[in-house]
């Protein structure tokens, strides 16, 4: 194997290693909706998986073949130090999938279909409500990319032609909502349903007022319980 398709097969390896692991997750878990396994494994699971011991042991191992290599073709002495190991989040695809980030998905009862149901800031949990009033409904971004996901969500719903992607959202007890996945959809959807008088105070991080008088918008969504609770009704 020589300098140059080494990376293209390290790269084709680590996407057969990503394949694999979609299709152990679709094996173990085929109560979920393929929908909300796509977007977990993109938003979620994929980034666990990058962030684990084997996965960057496996990078720091194209980067020494790499460098031997190119120690080889250039005549000098195929010396190289062994690269201290990479220590991850998970060291391992089980853990991964024992984790809480995950669990919470895996170990719930999904509907097999979306469904509209209308929503206000105050049917959320503290901490997803929370992350709303971080972002101020999508008008602040930490950067460049997440600025643009915030404006690609903004227009998108400003196209009402336009079929809205579903959110994943889990329905905890008393039927309050943890969103899952979909936050920059989700915020300008709920954006729209902040009252004009209030808006410029919620983009100023004063959200109180707008709270007590915020319309309901509809979001369409994946729902899942978590199980050892009777499942919630349709809204």
């Amino acid at each position: 194997m020589n300098d140059i398709n080494f990376k293209d097969w390290f790269e084709q390896q680590l996407d057969e290693l990503n394949a694999g692991l979609k299709r152990q997750f679709k094996q173990q878990n085929p109560h979920i909706p393929d929908y909300v396994a796509k977007d977990l494994f993109h938003q979620r699971l994929g980034g666990m998986w990058r962030n684990s011991t084997p996965y960057l042991n496996s990078k720091t191992t194209d980067s020494t073949s790499q460098q031997r290599q190119n120690t080889v073709s250039s005549g000098l002495d195929d010396t190289i130090a062994t690269p201290k190991s990479n220590v991850g989040d998970y060291d391992s695809i089980k853990s991964i999938m024992q984790s809480d980030k995950i669990k919470e998905i895996t170990d719930a009862s999904w509907e097999q279909k979306p469904r509209i149901i209308n929503v206000t800031p105050n049917d959320f949990e503290i901490n997803t409500k929370f992350r709303f009033e971080f972002f101020k409904y999508g008008n602040k971004s930490v950067n460049q990319q997440d600025a643009e996901r915030h404006q690609r969500a903004s227009q998108n719903v400003s196209q009402q032609s336009k079929k809205q992607e579903p959110v994943v959202i889990l329905k905890l007890e008393n039927g309050i909502l943890q969103l899952v996945e979909g936050y920059h959809r989700t915020m300008a959807y709920l954006f729209n349903g902040c009252p004009p008088e209030f808006k410029q105070e919620v983009m100023d991080g004063n959200f109180k007022n707008a709270y007590n008088n915020w319309q309901p918008v509809k979001l369409r969504a994946y729902i899942g319980v978590p199980t050892g609770r009777k499942a919630f009704s349709p809204s």
